[in-house]
């Protein structure tokens, strides 16, 4: 039987799964009664517990207190807990939070460790990380892959989707081989970085003199995968034309047939 691909990490949802099946008393219960019953109908209670992320000797132990005194018996008993270390305003202030940026926070992205570091320099509130963890469920939030979209300058346009069509054009035309064209610049050059050295000293170090540059024009032909590459000793409209003329000279085709360049494209 072939394996299902997930894409998502297969850990963490059943870690959210065992999260959510331990947020609350009913939770908790029915959670307890589902692994009881795989077990009265003929699971093993290793394979149960791992299932319904709990231990076989405690799922060994509910199976004999159900068969003693009932499912009933499966339930926590109402204990009073410690205050909460939130109020209602902060709650709903931490709710706004997620959804903003994280940046904004100190933080890359939201998760355990972040908001507890985010609630401890908001609030002067400590809670752990796994208390964090608990947190984003009980306030509707959940470990989601997100799609990308295209950063600023790499929108859609007008020019983007004319180009795309007359490339789809070219490719589709049996008499035209397309060919991606594009410079590449070089350089070396000396960075001085700060040091400790003694007060009112002049300290030299040895470093490269100026500046290294070397340019290069790459063509790549995609349909076969294939590189070539010249050296121009500058760029300017001359150079480029005649390194055009290199590369049809060196790379020779069929009477009919023509490259279709296609070079530096900007949309800005």
């Amino acid at each position: 039987m072939k394996r299902k691909v997930f894409k998502s990490d297969i850990e963490t949802l059943k870690e959210e799964g065992r999260s959510i099946m331990e947020a609350s008393i009913e939770s908790r219960f029915y959670n307890r009664v589902a692994a009881v019953n795989a077990v009265l109908s003929g699971v093993s209670p290793s394979k149960a517990a791992d299932w319904f992320g709990m231990t076989g000797r405690s799922l060994t132990g509910w199976v004999k207190k159900v068969d003693e005194e009932g499912f009933e018996s499966l339930r926590d008993k109402q204990r009073p807990g410690a205050p909460p270390k939130l109020t209602a305003d902060q709650l709903e202030e931490i709710d706004k939070m997620l959804q903003g940026d994280p940046t904004d926070f100190g933080c890359n992205v939201w998760d355990g460790p972040s908001l507890s570091a985010a609630i401890r320099r908001t609030f002067g509130v400590d809670l752990g990380t796994r208390q964090c963890q608990r947190l984003f469920h009980k306030l509707g939030y959940a470990r989601v892959r997100p799609q990308t979209y295209p950063s600023k300058g790499y929108e859609q346009t007008e020019a983007r989707d004319s180009f795309q069509k007359k490339r789809a054009e070219i490719e589709d035309d049996p008499n035209l081989i397309p060919v991606y064209q594009d410079e590449v610049h070089f350089q070396v050059q000396a960075t001085i970085t700060t040091a400790w050295y003694k007060k009112g000293s002049a300290p030299k170090v040895k470093s490269f003199p100026g500046n290294s540059k070397v340019s290069y024009s790459g063509f790549v032909r995609p349909d076969t995968g294939s590189l070539f590459v010249s050296k121009p000793e500058w760029f300017n409209y001359e150079t480029m034309i005649e390194s055009f003329r290199e590369y049809i000279n060196a790379n020779p085709i069929d009477e009919g047939k023509k490259y279709a360049m296609i070079i530096d494209v900007n949309f800005a």
